[in-house]
């Protein structure tokens, strides 16, 4: 009997990340942004990249361009900074990464932290981003043959993210192209 319930989960999660794929393929592309200059001497000199004023209100979320072109790496490390985006204006803005926690299968990303900073490859990983500044800044490890996306973990649906107001930062340093 145990055997036939991991094996029913193991199914079920085959199926919710099928499932993810499948909503992917058929949303409408996500708005490239270009990086910006990075504001802080000292990470600038660190090889960091900045990618500013990600907005909250795209559903299809942002994928990522350097010097106009499709920015993609094998590692990287990333921080968000200057948050401050509504995800509803009944709750208090948010100001740091993470959201309010816990995930819902009814949310964009249904393995990352509602109303958290996403990162996420299509068909790929999806890493909630959690890092506030360099020092803390986790690697990642990537398909340096896709598209790097970021967005907020909002519930699944136009409406859902239309009352989102604000927007955050994203740094990113190449570890491994």
């Amino acid at each position: 009997m145990t055997d036939q319930i991991s094996t029913f989960e193991s199914r079920l999660v085959s199926l919710e990340q099928s499932v993810e794929s499948l909503r992917d393929e058929l949303l409408p592309p996500a708005t490239p942004i270009d990086n910006a200059t990075v504001k802080d001497e000292h990470l600038a000199t660190a090889g960091w990249l900045r990618w500013q004023s990600i907005s909250v209100h795209n559903r299809y979320g942002y994928y990522l361009l350097r010097g106009g072109q499709e920015f993609k790496a094998t590692r990287i490390k990333v921080f968000a900074s200057d948050i401050h985006y509504n995800i509803d204006p009944a709750y208090p803005a948010f100001t740091t990464t993470g959201g309010i926690g816990g995930t819902d299968p009814r949310y964009r990303y249904s393995r990352a932290l509602r109303y958290g900073i996403v990162l996420f490859q299509k068909n790929g990983t999806v890493q909630n981003v959690l890092a506030t500044s360099a020092g803390d800044a986790p690697e990642f490890s990537l398909e340096n043959t896709r598209r790097i996306y970021l967005n907020v973990n909002d519930g699944n649906s136009d409406a859902a993210y239309g009352d989102n107001h604000g927007s955050f930062d994203i740094n990113i340093v190449v570890i491994d192209p």
